[in-house]
């Protein structure tokens, strides 16, 4: 959005389809520049050759691939490491991963730039006058007066905000473009009007008075972040989240975090876990073995091995003031799709 705000000369690939892109994952409006959401899932990100990279957070995951989180923090300095000479690390400072792969980097290479952006950031990109409101969070940032408004719930929206004007930023510093006013406006309104992507935290609709949503999340940080945002977000709606966790090496490392990564939710609906192609089920943990793990934590939780088979059990559960979110990176998406057509058309 800012990008395509400030008509810079750059073709923008997002991980994720966004309406204002018309419903595409990339926007093309020029070629001098390629902004890419990459992922270090087997290393994938090495394949691009980066004058700048913004880390947002860095944990345990993929660990069908990597070893630990040694060998993940590995990937990362390399990714640091073959920057240009004087390339620049935007890094989110509110994260302890995206801080420690900062810093392993700047001990190999101190020629390069680094802005850190965050409620505890100090510097241009440092977080302030934060403010949560129903449907509305403002904020504003060192280095400029405007106060930015977004329309999408959760701090880690806030703090992605910041990252995308620390590159628009650097951006224009390059091109020698003026930091004004009317520029801050402009990019202001932009970010205002935006309303999130596809599987993010995504509306799918209304009916019946029951919010029905939508969001790819599979890893407990970003459960857990994407439930506290809403619930802030919506404050008095009753949250009944129905999550499929997403291969056997995440749920099964990550299991102890999965079980705390629902606090925010009123109700919770578990499934089986979702295969991925990549690993085989060696029958070490199962999706009643993450139904336990949520119980221990969560008073309210109903576990179904088939996705479609919550769905007579919900039809009766939600009502009026609900907000239904399904969540994860398997195909329990159906669900809401169906419950919402039910709530539509009943």
């Amino acid at each position: 959005m800012l990008v395509k705000a400030l008509k810079l000369n750059a073709t923008v690939i997002a991980g994720s389809e966004i309406h204002d892109f018309g419903d595409s994952c990339t926007l093309v409006q020029g070629n001098k520049y390629l902004i890419a959401e990459t992922c270090e899932y087997k290393r994938h990100f090495l394949d691009f050759n980066a004058e700048r990279i913004v880390i947002t957070s860095v944990e345990e995951d993929h660990l069908d691939y990597y070893r630990d989180i040694e060998d993940i923090y590995s990937a990362f300095e390399t990714y640091g490491r073959r920057l240009p000479f004087r390339g620049t690390v935007i890094f989110n400072n509110d994260d302890a991963g995206a801080r420690e792969a900062s810093t392993r980097i700047l001990k190999r290479r101190d020629d390069l730039v680094f802005i850190p952006y965050g409620i505890s950031a100090e510097g241009d990109f440092k977080i302030t006058g934060l403010e949560e409101k129903a449907g509305e969070i403002f904020f504003r940032l060192n280095c400029m007066e405007q106060v930015f408004k977004l329309h999408i719930p959760g701090l880690h929206s806030v703090g992605n905000t910041a990252a995308a004007l620390a590159v628009v930023s650097s951006l224009m510093k390059k091109e020698e473009l003026e930091k004004n006013n009317e520029v801050e406006k402009l990019l202001a309104d932009a970010l205002s009007s935006f309303r999130g992507s596809k599987r993010r935290s995504e509306i799918i609709g209304e009916a019946s008075g029951i919010l029905f949503m939508d969001d790819y999340g599979h890893h407990p940080t970003e459960i857990r972040k994407t439930l506290e945002g809403i619930k802030k977000f919506y404050p008095g709606k009753r949250i009944v989240a129905d999550f499929m966790s997403h291969t056997y090496s995440r749920t099964m490392a990550l299991l102890g975090d999965f079980g705390k990564a629902f606090e925010s939710a009123d109700m919770v609906v578990l499934h089986k876990i979702y295969a991925s192609a990549r690993e085989e089920n060696k029958g070490d943990i199962t999706g009643e073995d993450l139904f336990k793990e949520v119980k221990k934590n969560h008073n309210k939780v109903s576990y179904f091995k088939e996705v479609l088979d919550a769905y007579d059990y919900l039809k009766k559960a939600l009502k009026a003031g609900d907000l239904f979110i399904t969540i994860g990176a398997g195909n329990n998406w159906r669900l809401g799709r169906k419950l919402y057509s039910y709530f539509k058309n009943r």
